[in-house]
């Protein structure tokens, strides 16, 4: 994502183009932020530049009723370990997570999110998020569930709502212990008005059919079974480090392993190695 000074005043002229225009047209300032919470901008990637990881998987594309599911599969033994990218990003972020896990021999699935990769759509959002990954849940059974981020809070929106019984682990990185801290890492980087905030989660709630208030009141990891290892860093600069620890109080068959230093992305060869010990342990 972009960090720079041009970046900032873009998303603040936009928070000021919200806010000015609820005074005005209410319904048509709830969809400008809604549009720029679930277009995103970066994570497209060309099919003749694929990275040598994908290239090593067999590719498929996933027809889910409503997106078409980019798909890629390192065929190994009966364990399935599915990975859930996050924002902005595709099924590449995984490419070192990928060579590591490969030495356990468990076969290997990554899909791309809608909008993202090599997948269809134009919007993401958690919602929808999980409700592609049941196709290929139901499809390929997996017992583990890894997710980044955006993707960490799919894979536990996805247990929440559809709880799957072939789930036996989950590894959460860099996600938010509930729904609403994502909508308001939104509304303070844009720079939305409490009244314009108050108006967009109504405007979700109204357009995914949500009883009222859910979108604040979900809180992520409260009927979980399976076993989860919780990711974070402490200068994570994007989802507070308190996230984590409030996600493993809640989660009470979880442990919390927290690095230093290596920011939102959550790259590196301990956290690799974790993971692998992780799910060796099953």
């Amino acid at each position: 994502m972009e960090t720079n000074i041009w970046y900032q005043l873009k998303t603040k002229s936009l928070g000021f183009a919200i806010n000015t225009l609820g005074y005005f047209f209410p319904q048509q300032s709830s969809k400008l932020a809604y549009k720029f919470f679930s277009q995103p901008r970066e994570g497209k990637i060309n099919p003749s530049q694929l990275p040598p990881v994908l290239l090593q998987a067999e590719r498929s594309s996933i027809d889910t009723g409503d997106h078409n599911i980019e798909t890629y599969v390192w065929k190994g033994n009966d364990k399935k370990i599915l990975f859930i990218h996050g924002w902005e990003s595709n099924s590449s972020r995984w490419g070192d997570l990928v060579q590591k896990l490969l030495q356990t021999k468990a076969t290997l699935i990554s899909i791309d999110a809608p909008a993202q990769g090599l997948s269809s759509g134009v919007e993401l959002n958690v919602i929808d998020y999980a409700k592609q990954m049941d196709t290929i849940i139901n499809m390929y059974q997996p017992q583990v569930l890894i997710g980044h981020s955006m993707g960490g809070a799919a894979c536990m929106y996805y247990q929440t709502n559809y709880a799957a019984t072939c789930v036996e682990q989950m590894v959460i990185m860099g996600a938010p212990a509930e729904f609403n801290s994502l909508g308001n890492y939104y509304k303070n980087l844009v720079g939305m008005s409490n009244k314009s905030y108050e108006r967009f989660l109504t405007f979700i709630e109204n357009r995914f059919k949500l009883p009222k208030n859910q979108a604040i009141k979900t809180i992520f990891a409260s009927n979980f079974t399976a076993k989860g290892l919780i990711i974070h860093d402490a200068q994570d600069h994007i989802v507070h480090p308190e996230q984590a620890k409030k996600l493993n109080t809640i989660w009470k068959n979880s442990e919390l392993f927290q690095t230093d230093g290596l920011g939102h992305a959550l790259q590196g060869d301990p956290i690799f190695e974790k993971i692998f010990q992780f799910i060796s342990q099953a």
